[in-house]
């Protein structure tokens, strides 16, 4: 039997451009029972990682880019720091970024950028990474004193609020304005502007912390997802991580979930998209889940966003009808 726990990122928003959209939110009777009847949980933190940790049993402010790198197979001895890929989009009077959900990045368009950007940083100690098109590393020869917004908060957003902050900034910002010319010049860039394609114009520094320390012993016996974050504590706690499946009936103990199919639509505020994708998951998830609960495979869910919200629910819950509400009102605009 399974003690599952299930961590499901922009499910209940926020989303503000959902003040501006006249069609209704989609319905699903699994989630609204559930967060109706279910028993809430208080005391959680909100954001992706805070969640993540929380439920690991792990300090908050972690070392983002080395759990990350773990996940990539990317060796952080020195100093390093993720380096994404992005595009800053000219406004009329700002920038706005768009990460790798808007580029599309082929390898070998990834290979050509690193590779130019390594032998102009050659002198510099520095040197570019990856295994995954999405996720850049750089390594830099020492620490660096700086403060840093992880991608997923800046996405969409005005890139002047969101630049590195603290005494080595504006050292950063100068390497991030020279990597900006040679990227622009780039033959890479120049065929993607004549195809009409989005261009590689800048990187995103991002994911300093604090040192790892695995809790002994882990609370969970194994990891169910593909998000980059979740598979590199896995592999520094030595948790079993297992492929994305809605079949639970070969899983025993406590297991955590999770379902990061919402996130980039909520980034972008693309409610269209966020829409598809909640329908999606009550059809592909939650039928299942329910169904586990409803046999017995699952003794309980506890359902947590990346709001501050968690539910628990038990195969009990299902009989209190008295306990009627909308899962589409604890959505945040």
């Amino acid at each position: 039997m399974t003690e599952l726990s299930v961590l499901i990122p922009a499910l209940l928003g926020p989303l503000a451009e959902l003040k501006d959209v006249q069609q209704p939110l989609p319905s699903c009777k699994i989630l609204s029972h559930w967060l109706s009847r279910g028993q809430q949980l208080d005391g959680l933190p909100r954001g992706y990682l805070p969640m993540l940790t929380h439920l690991l049993a792990l300090d908050s402010n972690l070392f983002a880019a080395k759990i990350s790198a773990k996940a990539d197979d990317i060796a952080t001895d020195g100093y390093t720091l993720r380096a994404d890929p992005v595009h800053f989009k000219a406004e009329m009077d700002h920038a706005v970024l768009l990460d790798q959900h808007r580029l599309g990045i082929y390898p070998e368009e990834a290979e050509k950028l690193v590779s130019a950007f390594n032998r102009h940083f050659a002198e510099d100690g520095l040197q570019l990474t990856y295994t995954d098109t999405r996720r850049w590393y750089l390594r830099f020869p020492a620490a660096l004193d700086i403060q840093t917004t992880p991608l997923s908060q800046a996405i969409g957003r005005n890139v002047h609020n969101f630049l590195p902050q603290g005494n080595d900034a504006r050292h950063w910002r100068k390497i991030l304005n020279e990597a900006q010319m040679l990227f622009h010049g780039h033959d890479v860039n120049q065929r993607r502007e004549s195809a009409g394609q989005l261009t590689i114009n800048s990187l995103w520094l991002w994911g300093e912390g604090e040192p790892i320390k695995a809790a002994s012993p882990p609370v969970f016996d194994w990891i169910m997802g593909d998000e980059v974050l979740a598979c590199g504590l896995a592999r520094y706690q030595r948790i079993n991580m297992l492929p994305m499946q809605n079949d639970f009936s070969a899983c025993q103990g406590r297991g955590l979930l999770v379902i990061d199919s919402l996130s980039a639509a909520a980034s972008y505020g693309d409610v269209e998209a966020w829409m598809d994708e909640v329908k999606k998951l009550c059809e592909h998830w939650l039928k299942p889940l329910q169904q586990g609960l409803k046999e017995g495979q699952i003794s309980s869910i506890k359902l947590y966003t990346d709001n501050g919200r968690g539910f628990e629910i038990h195969r009990r819950h299902r009989w209190k009808f008295w306990h009627r509400g909308d899962w589409r009102d604890l959505v945040e605009k």
